[in-house]
């Protein structure tokens, strides 16, 4: 993970605030000395003695699963609709969901690119004649 230029805490920090701690600072007088609220302290303490070392490290805030998943009928739909050569706009006014939801769907399908479709075919018949030396 990237530390960005305004982080309170980076991994090496929260190990000496937690090392503090647990010499015996009061949590309050940690806090002060980080800049941080006492809460926070105790969140990464207990991080800390749940997990261990690896407990202070940072971790994505990217959600573990969706609010409101895409359907599994929209998804087929979308599949079908684009392996009859629909372009991502087309599918998207068909199904009546975002280019983006497509854009993902097709990613994720790994059918996304226009140029799968158009590849050209590579036939055993129209290999190049050897010259003759």
């Amino acid at each position: 993970m990237n530390v960005h230029k305004n982080a309170r805490l980076t991994a090496h920090s929260r190990a000496e605030l937690v090392r503090r701690v647990r010499a015996g600072q009061l949590p309050k007088a940690v806090a002060t000395a980080f800049g941080v609220d006492v809460k926070t302290v105790g969140k990464w303490v207990k991080r800390f003695e749940a997990e261990g070392p690896d407990g202070l490290a940072d971790r994505s805030s990217r959600p573990h699963r969706l609010h409101r998943p895409t359907s599994v009928e929209t998804v087929d739909r979308v599949i079908a609709l684009r392996r009859q050569r629909f372009c991502g706009r087309q599918i998207a006014k068909e199904t009546g969901i975002s280019p983006a939801t497509v854009s993902r769907i097709l990613r994720a399908e790994g059918i996304s690119r226009r140029r799968i479709w158009t590849r050209p075919r590579r036939s055993s018949a129209t290999s190049a004649p050897i010259p003759a030396s």
